[in-house]
């Protein structure tokens, strides 16, 4: 009867883990439909400036200089 007792109450613990476990990965991809990133180089609709041209660094050693400087 003990042993009966105990395995339901972690059936019990198993079986809502599960759920839980699937209720939170619902959630947190429903989430990640508004941060979704497949347009990374879409249009602007407002007005840009462009910070940084690939036609200002053609030297390596420069490229190189910039990459070191900025820690990327």
């Amino acid at each position: 009867m003990i042993f009966s007792t105990r395995l339901k109450e972690w059936i019990k613990f198993f079986i809502l883990f599960i759920l839980f476990t699937l209720l939170f990965y619902q959630i947190i991809s429903f989430i990640s439909t508004y941060f979704d990133a497949t347009q990374p180089n879409k249009k602007i609709q407002e007005d840009a400036i462009r910070v940084f041209a690939k036609k200002e660094l053609e030297d390596v050693q420069q490229r190189l200089e910039l990459f070191y400087l900025l820690g990327e």
